[in-house]
């Protein structure tokens, strides 16, 4: 499986780095930024690193498409 830079697997679970968020998925950084401070997205640290799940990028897609 090939890596990216800006993602990580912990515990089974892939996450990606949320200052990549918005290059990976073409979501306005003020979209992704709405989502974080309303609790719509979950945010963890690894490393220093802020990140969100997968499963939560795609739900922010939903949050995007939603906002239309």
């Amino acid at each position: 499986m090939k890596r990216t830079p800006g993602t990580f697997i912990s515990n089974g679970r892939e996450y990606v780095a949320l200052s990549n968020v918005p290059h990976l998925t073409g979501v306005a950084a003020h979209t992704v930024t709405d989502a974080v401070s309303t609790g719509y997205v979950t945010v963890r640290q690894f490393s220093g690193c802020k990140v969100i799940s997968l499963a939560d990028v795609f739900r922010l897609l939903d949050y995007k498409e939603g906002g239309k």
